[in-house]
């Protein structure tokens, strides 16, 4: 199972994995109603295109073919900033 939250709707699906192919599926959410819905649309929409994922560090990031559309890291509850770089862009 998967589940989160979005900023202001949690949501939750299923996941399969095999070998570094990953698949969110069966995905809803909570449907309240925020001033601000542009991320969380954003991140519904996208968690239905994964196909595959990596972890460095405390970042996972989250593929759609080869394209990072989301990344995430562990513990922060704030936004990253903008320009900071994909793992594969650290040094």
């Amino acid at each position: 199972k998967v589940k989160g939250f979005a900023g202001c709707n949690n949501f939750f699906g299923t996941y399969t994995l095999k070998n570094d192919r990953l698949a969110l599926e069966r995905l809803g959410s909570t449907r309240m109603a925020c001033p601000d819905m542009e991320v969380e649309n954003y991140l519904m929409k996208v968690f239905g295109t994964v196909t595959s994922y990596k972890i460095a560090g405390d970042l996972l990031t989250l593929y759609s073919k080869n394209t990072a559309v989301a990344i995430f890291r562990a513990g922060f509850e704030q936004p990253a900033q903008d320009n900071q770089p994909l793992p594969e862009q650290q040094p």
